[in-house]
């Protein structure tokens, strides 16, 4: 191999284990284990996602660690080969590609995260009847004695708890964790993980990915917080959803997708963002949502150098825009559309957001697209 290709792989190998955004290769060669116990050519799929050799040869220089973007590559590539969102570690049933985003189209419009994870698990239910395999239900949430820690269970109840597959379950329950993160719009911070597997020789890799006590040789494979989290409301909509789910499993992964640092301006924007058609809510009921006070709401906001108001205005301007783009409606309808009872009323409010009529914005702004008149 020429000397300048090794330098190469050298720089790059020290680039790699310099960044953050990184997954260790242990998560990798277990999903490339999958595709050689489903039968299937591994270095087809190596070469696919574009690494650069095989983790699996005991004779690999590859770094311990790989891009994360590379892994949610792979991640993506396997289950779409394998037709099985279980990636065939289910004896079960299978979970045809699609099924995550099924579930998350069934729960994004629930009240808060407690409604979400039990639509979640009569969503499953309803898969494990429609395979005739259905027996017990799954009750996904439980609370401890005293009613302050909730109790989150991994497991189908109607399978046996296996216990050697601690690498794979462990991806899942982080993925699910930073998913019910995502849902409400802000970390979870964990009390406590349980798994029924042994405890690994690598334990102190499980307590750095959960920054939690971590517990082996449970009975189930289970995360414990605070249930104060279960009453948050979910802040995310159709749209919010819909660009999650074009790169995921990527967001459940990333370090640099951080979503303990978003702001209290995104996450009133998106309870706002609910239903464009129909009276906003208040501020007291924004923050009654969020469990905290109006006051201490307002202040959240000077601080980020907004207002309730403002976020309203721009909601209502941003929405504005996209119809009066969509040059097929007349400006009446756009006025319908934005819940306006008076046309008039939506001519003044489109000046005061844009500065010009809604008339003056398509001739200017939209001069090549024909623009009906009201």
């Amino acid at each position: 191999m020429p000397l300048t290709h090794l330098k190469h792989k050298k720089n790059m190998s020290e680039i790699l284990l310099n960044q953050t955004d990184v997954m260790p290769i242990k998560v990798v060669k277990t999903l490339l284990k999958v595709v050689v116990a489903q039968g299937h050519d591994v270095n087809e799929v190596i070469r696919t996602v574009g690494l650069e050799h095989n983790p699996l040869d005991n004779d690999s220089n590859d770094s311990q660690v790989v891009p994360t973007l590379t892994y949610s590559k792979l991640y993506k590539h396997v289950m779409s080969l394998l037709q099985d969102e279980s990636f065939g570690l289910s004896s079960f049933s299978k979970y045809p590609p699609g099924t995550f985003r099924m579930m998350c189209r069934f729960i994004i419009h629930c009240q808060n995260l407690n409604d979400a994870i039990l639509r979640a698990a009569e969503f499953f239910d309803f898969l494990d009847l429609f395979n005739q395999k259905f027996i017990i239900e799954r009750k996904p949430v439980s609370f401890d004695v005293n009613n302050t820690i909730a109790i989150c269970r991994f497991h189908n109840p109607n399978t046996p708890q296996r216990s050697h597959y601690l690498q794979s379950e462990a991806s899942v329950i982080y993925m699910m964790h930073r998913f019910y993160g995502w849902l409400i719009g802000k970390s979870i911070p964990l009390l406590g993980v349980h798994f029924a597997s042994p405890p690994p020789q690598d334990v102190h890799k499980y307590d750095e990915l959960f920054d939690c006590d971590i517990h082996f040789d449970h009975s189930e494979n289970i995360i414990l917080f605070s249930a104060d989290y279960l009453q948050c409301p979910i802040a995310q909509t159709e749209d919010t959803l819909r660009d999650f789910l074009r790169t995921a499993p990527y967001q459940l992964v990333t370090k640099s997708a951080d979503i303990d640092l978003q702001s209290t301006k995104t996450r009133v924007r998106l309870m706002l963002e609910k239903d464009m058609r129909s009276d906003f809510p208040g501020i007291e009921t924004i923050a009654e949502r969020m469990n905290i006070s109006s006051r201490t709401l307002h202040r959240r906001l000077r601080k980020e150098n907004t207002s309730f108001q403002k976020i309203k205005d721009n909601i209502r301007r941003d929405a504005a825009l996209a119809y009066m783009s969509r040059t097929e409606l007349t400006i009446n309808a756009v006025s319908v559309l934005m819940g306006f009872q008076d046309t008039s009323a939506f001519y003044r409010a489109f000046k005061k957001w844009t500065g010009m009529s809604p008339g003056d914005y398509r001739k200017t702004q939209l001069p090549e697209q024909s623009a009906p008149d009201a």
